[in-house]
């Protein structure tokens, strides 16, 4: 499948929740564009040129097969590895490395889970998420009841001597934090993993989130019912 423009069949721009966590979208997401963009680790054969653009609020899927190199252009996005070939553009700028954290949020595939709280854990996307907001983010990808259920709630620790968290149940908590970053431009890799159809559901509901609040989102996965969600679709695969 060879990469496509933009869309006019994407997902509606809100998919509205009574859950929808109170973040702060005062910056809007970015145009982003790619242009003969390759990406590559020293001694590593470049991924497949691509040349992509969205609108700022739009939502850009990077597909292909495992190990073709989604996670490795996704860092070229990020800025924190520099291109093998072609550019990447974030707005008016080149992406680098100074805008991550600023203008560039991401969640990565094995984004640790830490051992502390919940609450704790989500504060690693924004260091001042109210309880409110953390609850908000917790039902709109699913674990309402979940963290209800646990000894604590909120304050009940997790991971290593604390209450063990499933492979689903880790990839919503990774959801939520996307939820609670406050970077207009939003990087989640291959979000769909260890999700049940339960689960697909509460991600077509963050992506939509984040829509609403006008955050240019990228979405890496081999999951291809997730490009339906997407403005434009990027492909590493011949």
């Amino acid at each position: 499948m060879a990469p496509t423009g933009v869309r006019t069949d994407a997902a509606p721009a809100s998919q509205a929740s009574s859950h929808a966590p109170r973040v702060d979208a005062g910056l809007a997401g970015p145009d982003l564009a790619l242009d003969g963009l390759s990406a590559a680790w020293p001694g590593m054969t470049p991924t497949r040129p691509a040349t992509a653009s969205v609108p700022g609020g739009g939502v850009l899927a990077i597909v292909g097969r495992s190990g073709i190199g989604k996670t490795t252009l996704l860092l070229t996005l990020a800025g924190v590895l520099p291109p093998a070939a072609g550019t990447v553009r974030i707005g008016a700028r080149a992406a680098h490395r100074d805008l991550v954290g600023h203008t560039v949020g991401m969640t990565a595939e094995d984004a640790h889970i830490f051992g502390t709280t919940v609450l704790e854990n989500l504060r690693v996307a924004r260091g001042d998420v109210t309880e409110a907001e953390a609850r908000d983010a917790l039902a709109l990808v699913g674990l309402g009841a979940w963290v209800e259920g646990l000894p604590e709630g909120l304050d009940t620790v997790l991971g290593t001597g604390g209450n063990s968290v499933s492979g689903g149940e880790r990839r919503r908590l990774l959801l939520a934090r996307a939820l609670l970053t406050p970077q207009p431009l939003v990087l989640i890799d291959e979000p769909a993993e260890h999700l049940d159809a339960a689960g697909r559901e509460a991600l077509d509901a963050v992506l939509g989130q984040l829509r609403a609040e006008g955050r240019t989102v990228v979405i890496v996965t081999h999951h291809l019912h997730l490009t339906d969600l997407a403005d434009a679709v990027v492909t590493l695969d011949d």
